[in-house]
């Protein structure tokens, strides 16, 4: 057969006729059961779902414009680093400043001044990113929009001041220091005790290790550092630490597997493995924060 045919028979395979002429629409291919993710997209933004990092949105997709919303519009794997420059150190005063810390230097530069008077010895940044939760002064449960600072009161607080920190699962927990108690907290304010921690407490700190899906806390009284059984609350392989941590923060960095923390007015990275601690600089701040928190 002629090769020319050939090419024209194969070519009208693929359309369809009718009385008005060719149907240009496109040939519709049925899937089996198992369809191949090459071909969906299920947000529509031109990205299939092997492709983008968030196929229910059509706002986040590679190469997409980063944005302060919490998240990773453009599929880099990192959340409104177009805004913050990426991972970010936060320290809080009882004033309502939060800076930015180098955490090279411990210089501050001032991130954002909230109209609200918090307790800054407690911050949570959200797992996405978003928001900061903190406790004010009035006995309220508060959050703080990370991209513009608008402070919102989420309920009254029904524990006393203490540390304050996202967890396993996204649980959002606080230590009660009066009781020495680890507390899980509802986003009303609301608390339930999970149990005693087993040593008393002065100024404590909380971090979670995300890399090892593990709570740690320092304590301000006895200069050490534990690990927290969030299934009973109780304070677990205990670390003693050299420097006198009376006022403290705590952060883990996830960059450097490593936690941040501050004592007094001094910031240290502390190996929270083996307790070893190296000085950083000097640092006029109560509670640390990472934005975002986990990669």
């Amino acid at each position: 057969m002629n090769r020319s045919l050939v090419w024209l028979l194969f070519i009208g395979a693929g359309c369809r006729t009718t009385g008005a002429g060719l149907d240009t629409a496109p040939l519709v291919v049925e899937e089996d059961e198992e369809d191949d993710d090459r071909f969906i997209d299920a947000d529509m933004d031109g990205f299939s779902v092997e492709e983008d990092c968030d196929d229910g949105d059509a706002t986040v997709f590679p190469n997409a414009e980063e944005i302060c919303d919490g998240r990773d519009n453009d599929c880099d794997a990192e959340v409104d680093e177009a805004v913050h420059d990426g991972w970010l150190l936060m320290a809080t005063k009882n004033n309502g400043d939060i800076f930015e810390v180098d955490t090279s230097t411990a210089e501050r530069t001032l991130f954002t001044t909230l109209d609200a008077e918090l307790y800054a010895t407690s911050g949570a940044v959200e797992p996405n990113g978003s928001r900061v939760w903190m406790q004010s002064l009035d006995d309220e449960l508060v959050t703080v929009d990370i991209c513009d600072g608008a402070v919102a009161a989420q309920g009254a607080r029904s524990w006393s001041t203490g540390a304050l920190d996202f967890g396993p699962g996204g649980t959002l927990y606080a230590i009660n220091n009066p009781t020495s108690e680890l507390l899980a907290v509802d986003t009303d304010g609301t608390a339930e005790t999970i149990g005693p921690l087993g040593l008393p407490l002065g100024s404590s700190g909380m971090a979670f290790d995300c890399t090892r899906q593990q709570l740690y806390a320092i304590d301000g009284e006895q200069d050490i550092l534990f690990q927290i059984d969030v299934e009973t609350g109780a304070a677990i392989e205990r670390i003693p630490l050299q420097p006198d941590f009376e006022f403290v923060g705590l952060a883990y960095d996830a960059r450097i597997d490593a936690m941040w923390a501050s004592a007094k007015e001094e910031l240290y990275r502390l190996d929270h493995l083996t307790g070893e601690v190296e000085y950083v600089g000097e640092i006029d701040d109560n509670d640390l924060m990472l934005h975002p928190p986990c990669p």
